[in-house]
């Protein structure tokens, strides 16, 4: 395997997992759904709502994540 291609593979594989996961380790109970990312999730309905309100591609408000 060429070194780009082994680069490109550890960068999909470690980078994925916490991509989405904006505060890793944080309790994020309260989220929307966005056009693009799916469902983002925060820790706190404040910054839900606050980043809910900034974000173009929103649908919906903020929620208690059932997960």
């Amino acid at each position: 395997m060429d070194p780009v291609t082994l680069f490109m593979f550890a960068f999909i594989i470690l980078g994925l997992p916490i991509s989405h996961d904006p505060y890793p380790g944080a309790k994020t109970d309260y989220c929307y759904d966005q056009h693009i990312e799916g469902k983002l999730c925060f820790e706190t309905i404040k910054m839900c709502e606050k980043m809910q309100s900034v974000d173009e591609m929103a649908r919906g408000s903020c929620h208690k994540d059932k997960g």
